[in-house]
C-alpha cells in the first residue's frame, strides 16, 4: 500500500478523505492543504446556520471542504482521483445543507478545472459521499462541464448483485430512505467501465462470507454506507 506523499492530506476536517495506490502518486498543489470555503460564500452559509440555530461544532467550516486529489501515474498515463464526502443530511431543496453541498460541489469543480489546465491529465474519477438527500445538484455541478478531451463526467452504473438495487446508503431506522448516495464519476472519453458493484456483505452466500471471516451483518456495523468496487480500463 502506497499512501505516499500526496495520498493524505487534511481537508474536510474529521471528514479527510485518503487515496491509495500501488502506483506512485503525484501531489497536486490544488488539493494539497485545507481547500477553504470562498469567503462570501462561507460568510452567508454561516448566516444561514445560525438562523437555523445549527451552527454547531460538528457542522463548523474552519477544517475546510472534504476533498482530497492526487495523480495517479500509471506508467505514461496520468490519472486524477478525487475524492469527497459532501455535507450531509437537510430537509429540502431550501436546506442550508443543500445550499452547502452545492458551494462544495462548486468549488471542487473549480479546483478539477485548475487541474486539468494547468497540467497533462489523461483521465478524471471523482468519487465519494454525495450525500443526495435532496437533489440531484451537486453531482450535476461535479459532472463538468471540462475542457476537451475530458468534457463531462458521467456515474458509473453500479448494483448490488441482484442486478436491481441501487442504493448506497442504508436508511432503515432513519428517516432518510435507503437510496444512491455515493457514486464513482468518470471521464467515459477516456476510460471505460468494465466491471463494478456495490459492496455489502448480506449480499453474499454463505460459504463466501465464511472464507472472508466476514458476517452478514458487517458492513452495517462500519457504516451505513456501502463501498462503490469499480475497476476501469483505458479507451
Amino acid at each position: 500500500m502506497n499512501v505516499g506523499e500526496a495520498g493524505r492530506r487534511g481537508s474536510g476536517g474529521r471528514q479527510r478523505g485518503v487515496i491509495v495506490s500501488r502506483h506512485p502518486l503525484e501531489r497536486l498543489p490544488e488539493f494539497a492543504d485545507v481547500v477553504p470555503y470562498p469567503d462570501a460564500e462561507r460568510r452567508r452559509l454561516a448566516a444561514r446556520m445560525a438562523a437555523a440555530q445549527e451552527d454547531l461544532p460538528a457542522f463548523g467550516m474552519d477544517g475546510g471542504i472534504p476533498v482530497n486529489g492526487a495523480v495517479v501515474r500509471a506508467g505514461t498515463r496520468r490519472l486524477l482521483v478525487v475524492t469527497t464526502d459532501l455535507q450531509c443530511c437537510g430537509d429540502g431543496p431550501g436546506s442550508w445543507q443543500e445550499d452547502r453541498r452545492s458551494v462544495e460541489a462548486a468549488e471542487i469543480r473549480g479546483r478539477v478545472r485548475q487541474v486539468l489546465e494547468r497540467t497533462r491529465v489523461d483521465g478524471v474519477i471523482v468519487a465519494g459521499d454525495f450525500n443526495l438527500v435532496s437533489t440531484p445538484i451537486p453531482l450535476v455541478i461535479v459532472s463538468g462541464p471540462y475542457g476537451l478531451p475530458h468534457a463531462g463526467l458521467i456515474a458509473a452504473e453500479l448494483t448490488h448483485p441482484d442486478g436491481s438495487d441501487r442504493w448506497t446508503w442504508d436508511g432503515r431506522g432513519t428517516r432518510f430512505p435507503s437510496r444512491p448516495m455515493d457514486f464513482v464519476l468518470y471521464s467515459p472519453t477516456t476510460l471505460a467501465l468494465r466491471h463494478g458493484y456495490v459492496l455489502d456483505a448480506a449480499d453474499l452466500p454463505p460459504s463466501e462470507l465464511e472464507g472472508l471471516g466476514l458476517q452478514p451483518e458487517s458492513a452495517n456495523r462500519l457504516s451505513a454506507h456501502r463501498p462503490l468496487v469499480a475497476e476501469f480500463s483505458w479507451h
